[in-house]
């Protein structure tokens, strides 16, 4: 099963403070957990505490709205 988190708060931000344990526990044997990241690369330590968090942590800050759905379909 693979799951989706889509947010532009992987970062120093209250939403990634009460995200970052949520993502770590999930059990990896059976959810492959996905990040689709519309925020900045803050390379803050949450930041990267999230997104070595993830199993695949995607970049969609740049992206148009349209390629952010394609990407999260």
């Amino acid at each position: 099963i693979k799951i989706g988190y889509a947010s532009a708060d992987f970062r120093e931000h209250p939403v990634g403070m009460l995200m970052a344990a949520v993502i770590e526990e999930h059990d990896r044997e059976r959810f492959e957990v996905v990040a689709l990241s519309s925020g900045p690369a803050t390379g803050d330590p949450l930041h990267r505490r999230l997104v070595g968090a993830f199993d695949r942590f995607i970049d969609m800050e740049q992206a148009s709205e349209a390629e952010f759905v394609d990407r999260a379909r």
